[in-house]
């Protein structure tokens, strides 16, 4: 009985919670998630649209295997964000939001690495150029990823094609300077 009547007041708690979130609000929490997931300042989040939802359980539709969740319609909000070209969904209820790449529920789908693989390529060049520069790489803004080609950009340094034909091009900008890195799972480089 206790057990019950537990589930019963957290999905009340809920609830309650979401009723007063407003959809600014919402915004808000998503993009804080956003910025966590990316490890990129809440100023380079932009929204796309937001609406509301009423999710089917507490699992905001980002279920992941293995997990439980409260059989409770969650009231909440769908949010769809940018940061550099790359957009982000994001559900949002009960005072929590996730960043939901689809396939997420399946830690081992191809979309949910390739998310993984490049959010881990920026944060590597983004790390390479703070240290560079001696600041914080929060402060370093993302102005895109994509796939290298080779011969694209001059002035790379030594194994230069090996990074363009394998590996990601990355652009930064700092203080109003524009910096690309070519990224691959072996190196990262700067390239003038």
């Amino acid at each position: 009985m206790l057990p019950s009547v537990l589930s019963v007041l957290l999905a009340t708690a809920v609830l309650s919670m979401n009723d007063s979130m407003t959809q600014d609000q919402a915004v808000v929490l998503a993009k804080q998630a956003v910025s966590k997931h990316l490890a990129v300042p809440v100023e380079q989040i932009t929204l796309q649209q937001a609406q509301a939802v009423d999710w089917p359980d507490s699992s905001l539709g980002c279920s992941q295997p293995g997990m439980m969740y409260m059989q409770v319609i969650t009231p909440g909000f769908k949010v769809l964000l940018t940061a550099g070209k790359e957009s982000y969904p994001v559900h949002v209820g009960g005072a929590r939001a996730v960043v939901c790449v689809r396939g997420a529920g399946d830690a081992s789908g191809a979309k949910t690495q390739a998310a993984q693989a490049k959010v881990e390529l920026l944060q590597r060049a983004r790390e390479r150029l703070a240290a560079m520069l001696k600041v914080d790489a929060a402060n370093i803004q993302v102005h895109g990823i994509r796939a290298g080609q080779s011969g694209e950009t001059p002035g790379c340094l030594a194994g230069a094609d090996k990074v363009a034909n394998t590996g990601k091009r990355v652009e930064l900008e700092y203080a109003g300077r524009r910096y690309e890195y070519r990224v691959d799972s072996d190196d990262v480089q700067e390239c003038t």
